[in-house]
């Protein structure tokens, strides 16, 4: 019995350490309530499940750099997509994270025409309103180092205050 008490101990106390990395993968889905919503088996969400899977699709190639905006239908029903991956996230990495991007979001925003979220590999957006171009400032977000920098310092805190994001209150 001893043995059995051990381990229920060691998970009660690596439980909150498993929850802060599996949190820290992602920062949670945003759907935008306000934006419209779409009827199950409509149009839209035929035309959004279309886009979604070829984002992530082995053919996508996006631009060769880990960027991917398509479009798909035609209006009222056209659905618009955005998805990056990080600059060293190519190939099936960038397209694992997509998919799952893809999963999260219509699993987390049911029935929403507008949906967001950010993972370490890559970020997904649609909408059912044309996104390219246009510079987005919610939902607002931060990324933060937390990695030791052991050379340079005065150089990287130069650095991280001139790429600082604006972020409006």
């Amino acid at each position: 019995m001893a043995p059995l008490m051990f381990s229920f101990r060691f998970l009660f106390f690596l439980s909150p350490v498993l929850f802060l990395m599996i949190s820290t993968e992602s920062q949670s889905p945003y759907c935008y309530n306000d934006k419209g919503n779409y009827t199950t088996k409509s149009t839209y969400q035929t035309n959004l499940n279309t886009l979604l899977s070829s984002l992530s699709s082995p053919s996508n190639n996006g631009n060769g750099y880990g960027f991917y905006n398509s479009s798909y239908g035609e209006n009222p029903d056209q659905v618009y997509a955005i998805g990056l991956c990080r600059g060293d996230v190519t190939g099936n990495p960038c397209r694992y994270c997509l998919s799952n991007a893809t999963q999260i979001l219509t699993q987390s925003c049911p029935n929403q025409k507008q949906a967001f979220v950010v993972f370490d590999h890559c970020t997904l957006r649609y909408a059912s309103r044309s996104i390219y171009g246009a510079m987005e400032t919610f939902p607002p977000f931060r990324w933060y180092n937390v990695q030791n920098v052991s050379y340079d310092v005065d150089g990287f805190f130069q650095e991280q205050s001139v790429n600082e994001l604006y972020i409006p209150n």
